[in-house]
């Protein structure tokens, strides 16, 4: 296994007949899809093998996102998994059409678009997986404003924060909302966005 920069990383112990993707998981194990075994095998991070992940499945192609997620491309399907490989979504199926992957032959991923090359040429997937609510969030209220804070969830590249009828997209974890009433109550509502 050779790293991006083209240096040695490790070996894998065990055997694989015709590794056709290599994905890592959000614990730093490495997954590998082998087309003739028709499964996805785990190693650790020292390239020890750990033992089969998922079986019956016909793998063409294995990558892995920003956020840890896999895809899986099984046929004409693309399966994704989060970094733990539990399912998620499964994306395509067997048409040429509008989202038909039939004939899908390899997989690659870059930021939030999926690649999938095809006969008659190649599929691109945006992804909108959603990202979990922030864990916390404060509200401090002061003279007819409120500050939102909140801890920054992981993959998110903006917010949506709405406070009853507004609604403000914002890069940072903190948000004033000015000119409200001191003697109300306001709902207000936070949502990661991954693009």
């Amino acid at each position: 296994l050779y790293g991006p920069d083209g240096t040695f990383m490790t070996s894998l112990s065990g055997e694989l007949d015709d590794p056709v993707g290599v994905a890592f998981s959000e614990d730093g194990s490495l997954i590998v899809a082998d087309g003739d075994d028709e499964r996805l095998f785990r190693y650790d991070a020292s390239g020890n093998y750990t033992g089969v992940r998922i079986d019956k499945v016909e793998p063409l192609g294995l990558v892995s996102d920003a956020r840890g997620n896999i895809h899986l491309l099984d046929g004409p399907i693309i399966r994704v998994y989060s970094g733990g490989l539990n399912r998620m979504l499964t994306i395509g199926g067997t048409g040429y059409g509008r989202g038909g992957l039939k004939g899908a032959a390899t997989i690659a991923s870059t930021g939030d678009a999926l690649y999938v090359s095809r006969r008659g040429g190649i599929a691109v997937i945006a992804l909108d997986l959603s990202l979990p609510a922030p864990k916390t969030a404060r509200a401090e209220t002061g003279a007819h404003s409120i500050i939102l804070t909140w801890d920054p969830v992981p993959g998110a590249h903006a917010y949506q924060v709405i406070l009853e009828t507004q609604t403000l997209r914002v890069p940072d974890t903190t948000v004033i909302f000015a000119g409200l009433d001191d003697e109300s109550e306001y709902a207000l509502s936070i949502a990661p966005l991954n693009r």
